[in-house]
């Protein structure tokens, strides 16, 4: 678990299927992100399964819930992802639409990096950003990662942004 000053990231857990399937389900998610599938509940429950649960028990780290507050209201999902086709562990956020604008992605996204690099001992990280997410390629600006390429990711045919943030 990490704390922030007004934020508290956790790994998910079954209790927080309303929320993930929610979040996969917003519009700006789809478009940025993608589309997961997640049609009912089940496929929401079966994705917390597939995806954060195996990344935490393959590498210990993966994508936090978000909460904020007192109340510690689910307000995103921020972490580091791996991926076969890249050699380094992918920074990823995403928050519901009335949590924007309020800092909660820079302020968790420093707490993962900080993470990633004092307890992980990694020293590259990268991220993802479709080009027309001014707001996501605002971000990894801020936070130092500087951009490297354009890709291609498995299945799509849109290229996105890849930046990397190194020996931060």
């Amino acid at each position: 678990m990490l704390h922030t000053e007004r934020l508290t990231l956790a790994k998910l857990s079954i209790d927080d299927v309303d929320f993930i399937f929610d979040l996969l389900n917003e519009p700006t998610f789809k478009r940025f992100i993608g589309d997961k599938g997640i049609q009912t509940k089940d496929d929401a429950l079966q994705y917390i399964r597939d995806v954060p649960f195996q990344q935490y028990e393959l590498h210990g780290f993966g994508l936090y819930r978000v909460g904020v507050g007192n109340e510690n209201t689910a307000a995103g999902i921020c972490g580091l992802v791996t991926r076969e086709e890249f050699p380094d562990p992918d920074l990823g956020f995403a928050f519901l639409n009335a949590h924007w604008g309020q800092g909660f992605a820079y302020e968790s996204s420093l707490a993962v990096l900080a993470e990633s690099r004092d307890k992980f001992s990694l020293r590259r990280v990268i991220a993802m950003a479709d080009e027309d997410n001014v707001a996501s390629n605002h971000l990894l600006d801020k936070l130092g990662f500087r951009f490297e390429r354009m890709v291609t990711m498995p299945g799509e045919t849109e290229a996105i942004r890849q930046y990397a943030l190194e020996d931060w």
